[in-house]
């Protein structure tokens, strides 16, 4: 996801195809599913519950709410 993420705002974004998955659209979608899975069992973990706060804050900083 952050490696995704990463690339979407970087210079190397124009560089893929044209008909690339990755749009701002997906890219949101992808955010939001692995944020709720991750979600569901991130009580078992403080690893998995440090995971889902990277992530949230990569998708707020990203704009991909």
């Amino acid at each position: 996801m952050l490696v995704l993420a990463s690339v979407y705002k970087s210079k190397l974004y124009p560089l893929l195809p044209s008909d690339t998955w990755l749009t701002k659209t997906n890219l949101a979608a992808l955010f939001k599913r692995t944020i709720a899975v991750i979600s569901d069992v991130a009580q078992n973990s403080p690893i998995l519950r440090m995971d889902l706060e990277i992530l949230k804050n990569v998708q707020r900083q990203q704009g991909l709410e």
